[in-house]
């Protein structure tokens, strides 16, 4: 089994309505949530009997079940992955409490690779919707003084912070950029959200986000690590799915169309 990394699985939430007996207590599952929220955990690429011995400890499919999800990393990709949910059989109507060895293991392994633990947090109060991640990175029409800046601060953000960056490729698109993942520097700026909800469901309709998997997305949805007065955070973002175009070397749209404007 090869650790990939952290991955995140978007647009669910973490629940405990399942009685294990090897565990004495709840066992943790993931289900459909409201936009923004997101699952965070680790990505492994199983080899050899790693499958065999992964379908065992999960005991599939009476007990947990195979289901394919796409999860986000870090740095702005998609993955096709597997997880594992509870049999709908075995689905409690009611909270089945986990001992506290059980997250005690879960809140080790998400700290130990620098995961926040409030979605595991709230999960365990009931209270939802949970969102880890609030924040989103705007790098071009979105940011300050941009044509569409309005549709950011509409939603009443609690924080912004107008100097900030990620690791990717910005493409120009003659009136709009694009972020595709890559290693060079972005600028940009973050505006975070108590109820991020309501304000990426406004922009994934205006960027054409459907889903993780339709082709005609013209933006998806994704998630990339900012750094932000000497601080790193993990934020929502939009990248496009069309990479044909000129790269904007200056990874600065704003300092890029205020030198095209000039040079005209």
């Amino acid at each position: 089994m090869v650790d990939l990394g952290i991955a995140f699985l978007p647009d669910h939430r973490m629940v405990w309505h399942y009685h294990s007996k090897s565990r004495e207590g709840g066992a943790a599952d993931v289900v459909a949530g409201d936009i923004g929220e997101i699952v965070p955990g680790a990505l492994f690429r199983l080899e050899g009997d790693a499958a065999e011995a992964m379908e065992k400890k999960e005991g599939a499919p009476n007990y947990y079940c195979k289901k394919k999800v796409v999860v986000l990393t870090a740095d702005g990709k998609q993955v096709e992955a597997i997880t594992y949910v509870v049999n709908e059989k075995n689905i409690k109507d009611n909270f089945i409490h986990p001992k506290t060895e059980y997250v005690d293991l879960i809140r080790k392994g998400l700290s130990i690779r620098g995961l926040p633990t409030k979605m595991l947090d709230d999960s365990l109060n009931c209270v939802y919707p949970s969102f880890p991640v609030k924040s989103v990175f705007v790098y071009g029409t979105l940011r300050k003084w941009g044509s569409r800046h309005d549709i950011i601060t509409r939603y009443d953000p609690y924080e912004s912070v107008e100097k900030c960056k990620t690791n990717a490729l910005m493409m120009d698109y003659e009136n709009f950029p694009g972020l595709i993942p890559g290693d060079k520097v972005v600028h940009g700026e973050i505006y975070s959200y108590y109820n991020p909800s309501r304000p990426l469901e406004h922009l994934d309709f205006i960027e054409g986000h459907q889903n993780w998997r339709s082709p005609k997305c013209l933006f998806q949805r994704r998630i990339v690590t900012i750094d932000s007065q000497d601080k790193q955070r993990f934020a929502w973002t939009y990248m496009i799915c069309n990479w044909d175009a000129p790269l904007v070397e200056s990874g600065d749209w704003m300092e890029h169309t205020r030198y095209r404007k000039h040079n005209r």
